[in-house]
C-alpha cells in the first residue's frame, strides 16, 4: 500500500484529529505510538515484514540499554560494531542486494521480506546507536525510542530527524498549550501543497510526460522531455511527501527539519546536495564523510583526503538507494560532480584573491552559466538511475543519430 491509497489518506486525517484533541503529555505520547503502530499495520502487506521490523527494533533497543552500562569505551565500541555489522548484513538481505549476495549465495536462497521503510529506519538506528555509544543520548526511553523509529510522517521517506531534537519536539507537541491557529493553518496549507504536488503535478508528469514518445520517434524536443521528466516527477513526489509530513506535524505542534530548498536552482553539485534531500546529505556528511576525511587527512594531503572521502560517501549513498549496480553508478556520477566543484574552487583560491573570487561568484553571467551547466549535469545523472544499460545504449545511439542528422 502506498501514500496514494484512500485508506492512507483517511488514516492521516484521523491521526491529525486525534493528535489535535489530545492534551495530557503521557496520553499524547501513547496515542502517538498507537497511531504509529496502526500506520505500520496498514502499510505492511505481510506478517514476515512486521516480524522482521519488530525484531530489529527490539535487538537495537537492547543494545542501546546495554551500552551505557559498560564502563569501558573499548567494550562499547566492540558491541556497537558487532551490532552494526549484523544490522547491515540483515539490511543487505532484506533489500536484496543482488550484486552483493550473489557473490556468496544465489538470491533465491534468501526469503523475500517486505522491507518497507527499512532504509530510513537503518539511519535512525545507526544515528541513535552512535549517540548512545558516545554519551550524547545516554538514556533512551522505550516509548520515545519506538515513536522515533516509527513516526508515521517520516517512516517511509524522511526527513531524517535526530533523536534529541525529536524528543524536544515531542515535548512541544504534548504540551498542554493549544497550537496557535496560525500554525495549524500554515501546517495544513503545507500539507495541501504536498498533496497537490503528488496527486496533481506528479500524476500529470507520470501520465502525460514520459519517455515512450522518444523511444518510438526520437526527436530533440522528445530528448528534452526524456531528460527532464523523470527528475521533475521524482522531485514533486519526494518533496510533496515531505511537505505532507512537515505540514501535518506542524499542525499538531511538531517541527520537522526541511528536506528540500529549490535544488534545481543550485549552481554546483556541492550546492545541489545542500538543497536536495538535505537530511540525508547531513547524515552522510556527519557519519561517513567527516570520519573518513579526518582519518585520512592525518596521512595524506587534505585535498586528496577530501576527494577520497567524497567518493566513498557518494558511492555508499548510491548503493543505499537501491540494490542494482546502476544506483552505485548514480552515486559515483554525483561524486565526480562534487569533486569537480571542490577542485574548481580550490583552483580559484590558488590563483585569485578573496576579493577577485567574490566578484567572480557574484557575476550574473557566471551564475547563470554555472547553474545551467550544473543542472544539465544533474539531469543527465538521473538517466542511469532510471534506465538499464540496454535502454541507455539505445538512447545514446538515438542521440548520436540526431546529432549526425543536424550536422
Amino acid at each position: 500500500m502506498t501514500l496514494q491509497h484512500p485508506a492512507v489518506f483517511a488514516f492521516l486525517c484521523v491521526a491529525l484529529v486525534v493528535l489535535s484533541v489530545a492534551k495530557a503529555r503521557r496520553a499524547t505520547s501513547a496515542l502517538f505510538l498507537i497511531l504509529n503502530v496502526g500506520f505500520i499495520t496498514l502499510m505492511f502487506q505481510t506478517v514476515s515484514g512486521v516480524i522482521v521490523l519488530s525484531g530489529s527494533l527490539m535487538v537495537n533497543y537492547l543494545v542501546l540499554r546495554v551500552m551505557p552500562r559498560m564502563a569501558s569505551r573499548p567494550h562499547r565500541l566492540v558491541l556497537h560494531w558487532m551490532w552494526l555489522l549484523a544490522t547491515l548484513a540483515g539490511f543487505f538481505v532484506a533489500k536484496r542486494y543482488l550484486w552483493l549476495t550473489d557473490i556468496f549465495l544465489p538470491i533465491e536462497t534468501f526469503p523475500h521480506i517486505e522491507s518497507l521503510g527499512f532504509s530510513f529506519l537503518l539511519f535512525r538506528q545507526i544515528h541513535l546507536s552512535i549517540d548512545v555509544r558516545d554519551g550524547v543520548a545516554p538514556r533512551v526511553r522505550l516509548l520515545d525510542y519506538l515513536n522515533y523509529n516509527l513516526a508515521f510522517w517520516t517512516f517511509l521517506a524522511g526527513p531524517i530527524q535526530r533523536f534529541v531534537p525529536f524528543c524536544e519536539q515531542i515535548q512541544n507537541m504534548t504540551a498542554s498549550e493549544p497550537v496557535p491557529a496560525r500554525e495549524i493553518l500554515l501546517g495544513l496549507n503545507r500539507a495541501m501543497l504536498g498533496f497537490t504536488k503528488m496527486f496533481v503535478v506528479g500524476w500529470f508528469l507520470n501520465r502525460h510526460v514520459g519517455s515512450q514518445h522518444f523511444f518510438e520517434a526520437p526527436t530533440l524536443p522528445g530528448l528534452c522531455v526524456l531528460v527532464v521528466a523523470f527528475p521533475a516527477h521524482l522531485y514533486v513526489n519526494f518533496s510533496g511527501y515531505c511537505d505532507i509530513g512537515i505540514g501535518l506535524s506542524r499542525a499538531v505542534g511538531f517541527r520537522l527539519p526541511e528536506n528540500f530548498n529549490h535544488p534545481y536552482l543550485a549552481r554546483s553539485c556541492v550546492e545541489f546536495w545542500g538543497r536536495w534531500h538535505i537530511t540525508l546529505s547531513e547524515f552522510f556528511r556527519d557519519y561517513i564523510y567527516y570520519p573518513l576525511h579526518t582519518g585520512m587527512s592525518r596521512r595524506i594531503a587534505p585535498l586528496l583526503s577530501t576527494i577520497l572521502a567524497t567518493l566513498c560517501s557518494f558511492t555508499i549513498m548510491g548503493a543505499w538507494h537501491g540494490s542494482s549496480v546502476r544506483f552505485v553508478t548514480f552515486g559515483v556520477i554525483h561524486a565526480v560532480g562534487v569533486i569537480s566543484a571542490i577542485v574548481y574552487q580550490h583552483t580559484l583560491k590558488r590563483f585569485f584573491s578573496k576579493a577577485q573570487r567574490r566578484a567572480y561568484n557574484q557575476n550574473r553571467v557566471v551564475a547563470i552559466g554555472a547553474t545551467a551547466l550544473c543542472q544539465t549535469y544533474i539531469l543527465l545523472s538521473f538517466l542511469p538511475f532510471q534506465y538499464e544499460s540496454a535502454e541507455l545504449h539505445k538512447i545514446t545511439r538515438d542521440v548520436l543519430n540526431l546529432m549526425g542528422g543536424l550536422v
